[in-house]
């Protein structure tokens, strides 16, 4: 609706007086989106604030951008919402307007106030509260390892009952750990006159980046985030800088946990200053950084896994970020004993945490991972109805493409799964589990050369790579007639896949003259039960699709001495 022309003028003064705030200054890519939209409706264009026009006209997007698949303009909203917040507490409203982004819209709201109650003269100065003295409390020493011992055990009373209003479960000394969450705070402009033709704000993409990630709460703002109690999440904050050192732009970030302020994690990354000024560098350099913070393994879950590995009775706590890290243990071991503690977990959670998408899909794929081989295609079309139900609940959500993946090449669709896994990476490209699970399923098939791509990307830049990752290495080492290299690779996948891994490491010996490998692996081989069940080369079949590749190993396998029943059919 076009506001009357007095009304125009005073909101326009107020926009001014907006921009020109300090805070706001400091945040042109925050002014330009306010400016873009106030005026937009001003001029009655309100349809055409919608997040495609704002991302592309605002923040420099393609014309091919999707904003059901990056959500910079749900990201910077919440951050410019939080900012005119900020101004208007602070008591300015000289003109008698306010400017307000209602929740969930990007088309702005504006009340004014009558026009002679409120002038530039009659600004409110902003009142510090009153601080209440803070008592000091006597120092006591305890007279005894007793009253210690007390002292202790109630505290740790009070921190469950902060945590769950209920003593904590026999067995377990501290509550479970809690979704962390994470401050991005701006880094610091050190490259002066040089990188004044830098391109992009790193904060705001890391907040973007990391937003993609579902067991990660991400803000914006403060580096002093609310959340540091004892009873709250694990909050950390993320800085760093930008430099110009010999032509080239060093990025440095630094993760800090909030509670004790320990630094927790550092990364640094040098670009050349002509690719530092490309449009999509600080995409880049902010993808890197999430590639480690998004991990499973990485810093964020540190602390959870670690809770994890010391209280084997956690689905008496279970909580939906707890069964996720419970899986992600899991996914890393493949051990099934970890797999039922995941699905006890699950199985643990309140009706309605066990059907959200994540939980749909996390289930969809324990299902198929642990049913006995004679009932693999029973489970495969329950596990998809599962699947299916995630993906139409989280239709963006790249963890629930994942499992979906999942769930289809362990079903033998491989041309779904590979449609899942790209559908994973696409929404979130810094998910390294989505990658690899990518790359290792085209290393199977004849576009290998480019899952060997995927596979080196999740392998060198995330900590503590899973043994699973090595499937494209160990398969394209074996392709390239580097035997010594392929049996390497081929012991580490065999530790989470024998499927693959052992055969991998029974051709490769066999081919450099490793006799006692072969003779250490073979019977591996013989012994898996979905072999036993159907065969060497049909259960292959259900995994790879490079024929050249599934010829070759089974001709390593009948020289290995496999019998030819046992390559051909159940035994």
């Amino acid at each position: 609706m076009v506001q009357p022309e007095g009304s125009v003028a005073r909101i326009k003064a107020a926009l001014d007086d907006v921009l020109s705030w300090p805070e706001m200054v400091r945040s042109p890519q925050l002014a330009h989106f306010l400016r873009y939209i106030v005026e937009a409706k001003l001029e009655g264009r309100e349809a055409a604030i919608k997040a495609y026009s704002i991302a592309v006209d605002v923040f420099g997007r393609p014309a091919d951008f999707d904003p059901q698949a990056d959500p910079i303009v749900r990201v910077q909203a919440r951050r410019l919402r939080a900012l005119l917040e900020q101004y208007y507490q602070d008591g300015r409203m000289p003109h008698g307007v306010r400017i307000e982004l209602p929740v969930g819209r990007y088309v702005p709201r504006f009340e004014l106030t009558d026009a002679d109650e409120v002038t530039p003269e009659a600004i409110p100065t902003a009142q510090a509260p009153a601080v209440a003295p803070v008592a000091t409390l006597p120092s006591r020493r305890f007279g005894s390892g007793l009253l210690i011992g007390a002292f202790f055990a109630s505290a740790l009373a009070s921190l469950a009952y902060l945590f769950w209003g209920q003593p904590l479960p026999p067995g377990l000394d501290m509550p479970p750990p809690r979704k962390p969450v994470v401050t991005v705070v701006d880094f610091q402009n050190l490259a002066g006159e040089e990188g004044k033709s830098v391109v992009g704000d790193v904060a705001l993409a890391l907040v973007s980046d990391l937003d993609r990630f579902d067991d990660i709460d991400v803000a914006y703002g403060s580096a002093d985030p609310k959340g540091a109690d004892p009873a709250g999440p694990e909050s950390y904050v993320l800085s760093g800088v930008m430099r110009v050192v010999d032509g080239a732009v060093e990025y440095g970030a630094i993760l800090t946990r909030a509670r004790d302020q320990s630094v927790q994690w550092s990364y640094a990354v040098s670009r050349p200053l002509s690719e530092a000024t490309r449009p999509r560098a600080v995409d880049e350099v902010s993808r890197g950084i999430a590639l480690v913070l998004g991990s499973p393994r990485g810093p964020l879950h540190r602390s959870a896994r670690q809770w994890l590995s010391t209280h084997p009775n956690f689905s008496a706590v279970a909580t939906p970020y707890l069964c996720r890290i419970a899986f992600e243990a899991y996914r890393d071991t493949a051990d099934p004993d970890d797999a039922q503690s995941a699905r006890r977990c699950f199985a643990s959670l309140p009706a309605e945490e066990q059907m959200t998408p994540a939980s749909l899909a996390t289930n969809a794929t324990l299902a198929m991972d642990t049913a006995v081989p004679a009932k693999v295609a029973e489970e495969a079309v329950a596990a998809s109805r599962l699947s299916d139900a995630a993906v139409t609940a989280a239709p963006i959500n790249s963890f629930v493409w994942e499992q979906t993946g999942r769930v289809d090449e362990m079903a033998g669709d491989l041309a779904k799964a590979r449609i899942a896994y790209a559908s994973a990476v696409q929404l979130n490209p810094a998910s390294a589990n989505a990658i690899a699970a990518l790359g290792r399923l085209l290393s199977l098939g004849p576009d290998w050369q480019q899952g060997a791509d995927l596979a080196d990307t999740a392998i060198r830049k995330t900590p503590n790579p899973p043994s699973w990752y090595f499937a494209a290495p160990a398969l394209n080492a074996l392709r390239d007639g580097d035997y010594l290299q392929a049996r390497r690779y081929g012991e580490t996948l065999a530790q989470s896949d024998r499927t693959l891994g052992a055969v991998v490491v029974v051709a490769a010996a066999l081919q450099s003259g490793d006799t006692a490998i072969v003779s250490r692996y073979l019977p591996q081989v013989l012994d898996h039960q979905p072999f036993r069940a159907n065969g060497i080369l049909p259960e292959l079949r259900r995994r790879l699709s490079d024929t050249n590749l599934l010829t070759a190993l089974a001709t390593g396998l009948e020289r290995a001495g496999v019998p030819p029943k046992a390559l051909t059919g159940p035994y």
